[in-house]
């Protein structure tokens, strides 16, 4: 797997546009992610790589749609116990719907938004790419999350008892239960710092050299433990919010 091409071939592609096709580049986002990031900055393609990654992010929650509103509902109800069936059935409708809705829209809200955290960081450190270029190269190396969520959704299965989320190798994969620990666990993924290491060589596509992937992987890399640590603090308010709810 090539990390880095060369600063002059990165150099000569920037400059005279010589680029791989699109189909090209997403297969050499996992197998030769310095081409695929530098054919990226040179000709960023960002629309149908959205398109993609969402559809393909979106087929594990619908192979195991019942089984996350089965157990999500029952952790309302037993929360509730004095809801009653009909309830309990607009429940499940509405739950389906927010798992949908949360891929569909938060997929490609949650990519531009780190898109835009990875552009105003190397800018203020120096680089030159712009926001369509970051959001080119986020949405392709989200490519890597996309095929192992589905590859974890057919070899993993559903959720886990007690849990309300797919199961993925993260550092929280063995740990049971739900929580804002877990919850930061899980945002340590294997896709999470694969995906950062492809985006640390976009960086470097970017600095045309400059930059070294290992400076730049570093922070790539805290990036996405920021996004982690975010997460599960609104995960924390969230159930803090439904604890004094249910009491």
């Amino acid at each position: 797997m090539n990390w880095n091409d060369p600063p002059e071939a990165e150099a000569s592609t920037m400059e005279n546009g010589k680029t791989r096709g699109f189909f090209p580049t997403l297969i050499d986002v996992f197998l030769n992610p310095g081409q695929a990031m530098t054919t990226l900055a040179a000709k960023p393609r960002w629309f149908l790589p959205l398109l993609l990654v969402t559809a393909m992010m979106a087929v594990p929650v619908f192979m195991h749609m019942d089984a996350l509103v089965q157990i999500t509902v029952e952790a309302q109800a037993a929360a509730s116990p004095e809801v009653d069936d009909e309830a309990l059935a607009v429940a499940e409708s509405i739950t389906g719907a927010f798992f949908l809705g949360s891929i569909l829209v938060g997929v490609p809200l949650a990519l531009v938004v780190f898109s835009v955290v990875y552009w105003l960081i190397f800018k203020i450190v120096g680089d030159e790419g712009g926001l369509k270029q970051w959001i080119s190269m986020t949405a392709h190396a989200s490519l890597i999350s996309a095929v192992l969520g589905i590859i974890y959704a057919v070899v993993l299965g559903g959720p886990t008892e007690g849990a309300q989320d797919l199961p993925r190798l993260s550092l929280g994969f063995f740990l049971g239960g739900e929580g804002p620990l877990r919850t930061f666990l899980n945002g340590i993924s294997v896709e999470g710092i694969w995906a950062a290491a492809v985006l640390a060589c976009g960086a470097r596509a970017l600095s045309q050299g400059r930059r070294s992937f290992n400076v730049a992987f570093v922070i790539t890399l805290a990036v996405m433990l920021v996004g982690a640590v975010v997460t599960a603090i609104f995960s924390a308010f969230g159930q803090a919010i439904g604890g004094a709810g249910a009491g």
